[in-house]
């Protein structure tokens, strides 16, 4: 088995002179990528056409520059916002109403998780159709594997004493954004490829499914 695409939800994956599109949101268990060593672990890949392009990583036409003058404003809006509201409630001395806040920020970043990404999934599989799937089951080298998830949760955590500890409102904007890749690194975009290629991980079984 070959994989060519390492990075983002999908992998191109040559194996046995075909090509398949392996659905890394498929990993179960997905804790492996939480440093729970596992024996064993399943993913779901769907044949495709030797010159189907659709699942291939496009570089995007807007460089970082670009999307960083796009988004600016609205982050100033949002920071100005979150300013005015600390000032006018006395945020600090209303403990229960700033963690309030602090979770709150976590589940806008899950909304926008749901949002930007299962969307996608679901046109992804839109543009699959009824391609039946194929199981394969990886067998591990017993080691602890962690992915992008824990040290943004790590960083999620830090922020949350951050905020608590100074009367920062823009910290919630940070807030967000660590509970939006934590979503994302957590059930969207998981490197089973690079473990693959670094010998983590060994073909077991490719399993047609009915």
């Amino acid at each position: 088995m070959k994989i060519f695409q390492t990075s983002g939800s999908y992998h191109i994956v040559e194996y046995k002179n075909k090509r398949y599109v392996l659905d890394n949101t498929t990993i179960e268990p997905k804790k492996y990528y939480w440093g729970q060593p596992i024996d064993e672990l399943s993913v779901k890949m769907y044949e495709i056409s030797k010159t189907d392009t659709r699942f291939n990583i496009k570089k995007s036409s807007l460089g970082r520059s670009t999307i960083v003058v796009v988004i600016q404003p609205f982050v100033h809006f949002l920071n100005n916002f979150l300013d005015s509201i600390f000032k006018n409630v006395n945020m600090q001395e209303r403990i229960f109403l700033k963690f309030a806040m602090f979770v709150l920020s976590v589940i806008i970043g899950y909304f926008i998780y749901r949002v930007l990404f299962r969307a996608k999934k679901y046109d992804i599989q839109d543009k699959l159709g009824n391609v039946p799937s194929v199981e394969v089951r990886f067998s591990t080298d017993g080691r602890k594997q962690y992915g992008l998830s824990i040290v943004f949760l790590i960083l999620l955590l830090a922020s949350f004493l951050w905020y608590f500890l100074s009367n920062i409102s823009g910290i919630l904007i940070l807030s967000g954004l660590f509970s939006l890749v934590i979503f994302v690194f957590s059930w969207q975009i998981l490197p089973i490829g690079i473990s693959y290629q670094r010998g983590h991980l060994f073909v077991k079984e490719v399993i047609e499914q009915d």
